[in-house]
């Protein structure tokens, strides 16, 4: 028997919910059970970010890189993998009641003034996530489980986006939206503002202000117009008065938007034409959308880039299929949220044709009928209540190790599960003793009126041989009539007392009676969940492998949902002509080598070496030089790279020399997943063509991410298979034909075997064969944390064996670089993210290399300027200088070097 809702409710909402979770992690863990005692005690915790949205695009850190040679405090792992101690108000509770990334940082919250969110007085309508959302491969929000991410009332996608527009009118447009869409605090200033502007910070508020509405008011103008430079000459000429009174400040504040990606980024009609004269040379691997995204920054800030790419095409993992009329998206393929996003700016540049998902999601079961709504919304409310529980297991009690070892996210599930399953059992043991109870209660109770049943028998028949043998009374003091008397008024008394003792029992045994079939017609359930009840929970299971590209037991139980409180809001929306077309436009004016693998980076403190292979014809290595790299090669490419036993797989790169330690580190600990698709193209469509999703559940637990879900997208008949978790690793050593058999046999199931027709064209996508990819995107797994993400995107010094500084990291300058989705804590396994990485390290990069935006000051993350000076006179120094003391190792090579420098 399956669970009701009231079941539901009382299962997770019981008073002794929480002495369940603590009884049972003290029969677990004992380590754990002096904190687990005192959960009762528990302060509630606030739902507060962990980490600032400004990470994202700031300074340098200063020189304290751990090199081979040791760790530095500011890299040093705690119990919890590398994750810096939380406090009690840095905890978090369940995803789905914590507040959405507040820009505005109206809270007095720490950090408050880098937290963003939304602007004060417009309600977030559309934070409510989707399971069914996608992040940079087609993935879900990780946040919500309702499958849509608009009111549930609206189903037509320009409805939708008509109706989120108006909601987010205030965000579209003002200097506060301005401010909320770069992702930046409308009244505050940033750490990395205060640091670049420290003249501002400390003169006092007036000023404070007036920088803010200076920087918010070219955030407006840039995001009013994206298609063209915002050039400096242009904004003192629109800036209104009194702001444009000071031009040097303006033009500082315009500057450092500019370097740090928040204005004149993406592809757009250039104004001033870029530096005829090159301040440097980079080398960027990989042209994916992050390398794509960096090359374009670092020229527009002068340098000389080329970009070397193994594949044939352009967009590492976002790869569009097209064929006659057909267009699937093989990797990414989900806008996810609209507002704060980057692709929003760059859908107005290079017109992508953004389409907000529909919201209905019907789910059909293993034999192919429709899974009824009231039952799929009570597994959905029960799934929901599984992960608050996991979150307040871990969150709330601590609970987050058995003995030495991290806890899964699928561990504590299956766990909190088989608690559940023992309250059932528990409540079925409390009813059988309750009826057993008031069954020996009636039978006593019956016994008694058998017994005071005989007794008035008795007493009726005393009663009736006494009245017969009642004497004539002879005067007053006859004695014998008087006790005759007595007796017959006693037999009488006591026989009116036991027939009301009847009657009473009569009343009792009625009520015990009532109470028995009360019970009996109300027995509890007799499994937590039913077997069917079970196939739904593990599509939602599914679901949830899907947004994180891998099953559940590898997912940290800590930190899996660290990023949680920076996704964006607005519509989700899939890119119609295919999401290519941005990588394809970011290519504009760049230097890109495809068919280039890299096989070894070299890396020097004169600079680099990049020796590379052509995929095509196999020939002769050939080595790149310049004064730096920027690496974006996919997580999975570096877990092979930097793995104790040599691989022998295709593309393995090797660095020389290899990765400092905490880099590696933090490489294999870092989860990086895997999520397939199956592309069918049909001659006709014979789904619902309202529908953009319908769900399959699978059979088995082991085979619930087997063809889970159904997208269609497009406009053309065009259906996606999804297969994630255990499956998306199965399937890759399964044949197409075999695959392409079982999505037309589900298809079957669902929609009869005369409606489906053969597909006139399929794909089959092989992530984690894939030698370029090695796997989907990432993940935080078991042992790690979001400080994983943060030491990924550290760039890295080489050692300097002749520099007998033992703190040669603060002479030397970094030559190695890192971008991609897996080095951005804040928006990982994500497009945009990855753009993001991209323009964070154009900035990072030009900060090193080319001297920080004008006004500036010298003493923040490494001084160029100091460097610089260290080798030339005098007290001033010319940018161009500043390179070419830097660079010398680079300035008089050519792109590719001679026969006779290539190295073997």
């Amino acid at each position: 028997m399956s669970i009701s809702n009231a079941d539901a409710d009382d299962l997770f909402f019981s008073s002794d919910i929480g002495k369940r979770l603590v009884e049972a992690a003290l029969a677990t863990n004992e380590a754990t059970a002096t904190s687990l005692k005192t959960f009762n005690n528990v302060e509630p915790i606030e739902c507060v970010t962990l980490i600032s949205d400004d990470s994202d695009t700031e300074l340098s850190p200063k020189r304290k890189i751990p090199q081979a040679g040791g760790a530095v405090k500011k890299y040093a792992a705690d119990e919890d993998s590398n994750d810096a101690q939380l406090t009690a108000d840095e905890r978090r509770t369940s995803r789905r009641i914590k507040p959405k990334v507040d820009y505005t940082n109206k809270s007095n919250v720490q950090n408050s003034e880098e937290k963003p969110a939304t602007p004060s007085g417009v309600q977030a309508v559309g934070t409510s996530s989707s399971t069914t959302e996608k992040k940079l491969e087609n993935k879900p929000k990780k946040t919500e489980t309702s499958r849509s991410p608009f009111p549930k009332e609206i189903t037509d996608p320009r409805e939708a986006a008509a109706a989120a527009a108006e909601a987010y009118k205030e965000i579209l447009t003002g200097l506060e939206g301005a401010a909320f869409q770069s992702r930046l605090p409308f009244d505050k200033m940033t750490s990395n503002e205060a640091a670049c502007f420290p003249d501002i910070t400390k003169t006092g508020l007036v000023a404070q202000r007036v920088f803010l509405n200076i920087r918010n008011r070219l955030l407006q103008m840039w995001i009013e117009n994206p298609k063209q430079q915002l050039v400096l000459e242009q904004v003192l000429k629109d800036m209104e008065p009194p702001f444009d009174s000071d031009p040097n400040l303006v033009k500082r504040i315009h500057s450092f938007l500019e370097r740090h990606g928040f204005i004149n980024f993406g592809i757009f009609t250039r104004i001033r034409q870029l530096p005829m004269k090159k301040l440097g040379k980079v080398i960027v691997i990989g042209a994916g959308i992050s390398g794509l995204a960096a090359a374009q920054q670092l020229q527009q800030f002068g340098m000389d880039v080329i970009v070397l790419e193994a594949r044939d095409r352009v967009g590492g993992r976002i790869a569009t299929f097209r064929k006659n009329s057909y267009i699937a998206d093989l990797g990414a393929m989900v806008v996810t949220g609209v507002w704060g996003n980057p692709m929003t700016i760059l859908s107005k540049q290079i017109g992508m044709e953004m389409v907000p998902i529909r919201q209905a999601c019907p789910l059909f079961g293993a034999g192919g009928k429709p899974v009824p709504k009231h039952k799929d919304d009570m597994v959905e409310r029960e799934f929901n209540r599984l992960l608050e529980s996991a979150s307040y297991l871990s969150h709330q009690l601590d609970f987050n190790y058995a003995g030495n070892t991290p806890v899964s996210l699928g561990q504590a599930l299956e766990w909190i599960i088989k608690l559940q399953e023992k309250a059932v059992k528990d409540k079925q043991v409390q009813h059988l003793t309750q009826v057993c109870e008031i069954q020996k209660a009636i039978i006593e109770n019956q016994t008694k009126i058998s017994e005071v049943l005989e007794s008035i028998h008795k007493l009726k028949s005393l009663h009736s041989k006494l009245l017969d043998t009642r004497p004539t009374r002879n005067g007053e003091a006859d004695t014998t009539f008087m006790e005759h008397e007595f007796e017959l008024r006693a037999a009488d008394y006591e026989w009116t007392k036991a027939y009301k003792q009847y009657e009473e029992l009569l009343k009792e045994d009625e009520l015990l009676q009532m109470k028995l079939k009360e019970l009996e017609a109300n027995p509890p359930s007799d499994v937590y969940l039913s077997s069917k009840d079970r196939q739904i929970l593990d599509w939602h299971f599914a679901n949830l492998e899907f947004a994180n590209a891998t099953p559940l037991s590898n997912l940290s139980l800590k930190h899996w949902d660290q990023d949680d409180d920076f996704e964006f809001i607005g519509n989700h929306t899939t890119v119609r002509n295919g999401y290519s077309c941005v990588p394809i436009a970011l290519t504009e004016a760049l230097d890109i080598r495809i068919n280039t693998a890299v096989k070894v980076i070299k890396y020097f403190p004169t600079g680099v070496e990049i020796v590379t292979e052509n995929v095509k014809t196999n020939n002769s290595l050939v080595t790149y030089k310049a004064d730096l790299v920027l690496c974006t090669l996919t997580l999975g490419v570096l877990k092979i790279a930097t793995a104790k036993v040599q691989s022998q797989q295709a593309n393995t790169v090797k660095f020389v020399p290899p990765l400092p330690d905490w880099k590696q580190q933090a490489i294999q600990r870092l989860g990086f997943g895997n999520l397939n698709k199956v592309v069918l193209c049909f001659d006709r469509i014979f789904w619902d063509p309202n529908t953009n999703l319908f769900g399959h559940v699978g059979s088995t637990t082991s085979s619930r991410g087997e063809l889970f879900l159904f997208w269609s997208i497009s406009s053309s008949p065009v259906l996606l298979a999804l297969v994630a978790g255990q499956s998306a690793a199965i399937m890759e050593n399964v044949s197409d034909d075999v695959i392409v058999g079982r999505c037309i046999a589900v298809l079957k199931g669902i929609f009869g075997n005369g409606s489906v027709p053969q597909p006139k064209e399929t794909v089959v996508t092989r992530w984690r064969a894939d030698p370029w990819a090695r796997g989907s995107y990432s993940f935080v797994s078991v042992g790690s944390s979001g400080s994983d993400y943060d030491l990924l995107a550290a760039p890295v010094i080489p050692p300097n064996p002749t520099n007998p500084n033992p703190n040669q990291e603060l002479d030397e300058l970094p030559r190695l670089f890192f971008a991609g989705e897996h080095t951005i804590r804040n928006y990982p396994a994500t497009v945009h993210g990855a753009f993001l990485s991209g323009l964070r390290e154009a900035g990072r990069i030009a900060d090193y290399y080319l001297g920080y935006p004008e006004g500036t000051p010298p003493d923040i993350g490494y001084s160029v300027i100091e460097a610089a000076n260290s080798a030339s006179v005098g007290d001033t120094v010319d940018l161009v200088d500043i390179v070419n003391s830097c660079s010398s190792s680079s300035k008089n090579s050519d792109d590719k070097c001679s026969p006779n420098d290539c190295h073997e």
